[in-house]
């Protein structure tokens, strides 16, 4: 059983979960030749010396390093074989004869398959490194990957929308709101730092430093705790962007966004995937008042299902189809 590099990455660390220590327990202890009498487990061997496989061939792995910690190749033998598996008389260990090594290299794949994802191991790590460094990258240029890909392709689908009377381009609409929210935005805080809100000169001020802060992205994902019951995401278009805020005080945040099995790919996606729902969020009043009534919905159904999936997926004795 190859379980990869995400099975239990790294040391126990204090913050991870007690799945994820647990994981990382399992790793440690049972891992290289799992040997089992009969179904039941009695220890593992995780280096086979010279003197117990004196034929071994030279290329034949023979021992388990960190890149081979993932891997586990179980051996279960009948009792029948107790003498040629050396077991001793408490049947709480085994050493297999130098016979048994030259079987399994010679009817099995078990060696060769050692080395292929010892292999996998090593080439899945240089994927990550490099998948790194472009995340590295981007995040020195200050976008997150699902950012950067809503704006270039946000000019591929353009189109219209009807507002009263008249037939607008969607970047206008989402131009006029985000203006509209800035000069709010602009107005609240003149009026939280006790300055004149009827001057337009206070009111510009702020909006230009609201501006400068929003002017080098089109898109932006944030956090935000909101109250229990608050919908598990919104989008705000504040002046040149728009904003996906993603509600910290959700199941959906808590137990899939930031969950140990979740990882950047999955995170850039479920922004990808909220941001193009909120494109479509404000464009007209029949699309606010839709998703303001099913996004609540959503978010009390969602809360529950995830709660919900979770316990299953926590509770091994609970049988799942």
């Amino acid at each position: 059983t190859y379980l990869g590099r995400k099975f239990a990455p790294g040391p126990v660390r204090k913050d991870d979960s007690d799945e994820m220590k647990a994981r990382k327990s399992i790793r440690a202890e049972y891992y290289g030749f799992l040997i089992y009498r009969n179904g039941r487990y009695i220890n593992n061997i995780t280096r086979i010396l010279k003197s117990d496989w004196p034929d071994a061939e030279d290329g034949v792995r023979l021992s388990f390093s960190n890149n081979a910690k993932n891997t586990r190749i179980s051996i279960d033998f009948d009792p029948t074989l107790d003498g040629m598996f050396n077991v001793e008389y408490k049947k709480q260990f085994a050493k297999p004869d130098p016979r048994i090594w030259n079987i399994l290299k010679d009817k099995t794949q078990i060696f060769q398959s050692l080395n292929k994802y010892t292999k996998k191991f090593d080439e899945d790590g240089k994927k990550e490194k490099a998948k790194q460094l472009n995340n590295d990258q981007l995040a020195k240029s200050g976008f997150r990957p699902s950012e950067k890909a809503m704006e270039e392709v946000t000019a591929l689908h353009s189109g219209t929308v009807v507002v009263g009377s008249n037939v607008v381009s969607i970047e206008e609409k989402a131009k006029d709101l985000g203006m509209k929210n800035l000069k709010k935005k602009a107005k609240q805080q003149a009026q939280e730092s006790g300055e004149n809100v009827d001057d337009p000169s206070v009111i510009k001020k702020h909006e230009d430093a609201i501006t400068v802060l929003k002017s080098n992205k089109a898109y932006k994902v944030d956090f935000e705790k909101q109250p229990d019951g608050a919908h598990f995401f919104r989008v705000e278009h504040i002046g040149p962007q728009s904003i996906l805020y993603l509600n910290t005080n959700h199941a959906f945040y808590r137990e899939f966004y930031v969950h140990d099995q979740s990882n950047q790919f999955v995170r850039s996606m479920l922004e990808t995937m909220l941001l193009t729902l909120g494109t479509r969020w404000h464009l007209t009043d029949e699309n606010e008042e839709f998703f303001k009534r099913e996004i609540g919905a959503w978010t009390s159904m969602l809360e529950d299902a995830i709660n919900q999936t979770m316990k299953l997926l926590t509770q091994p004795n609970v049988k799942t189809k």
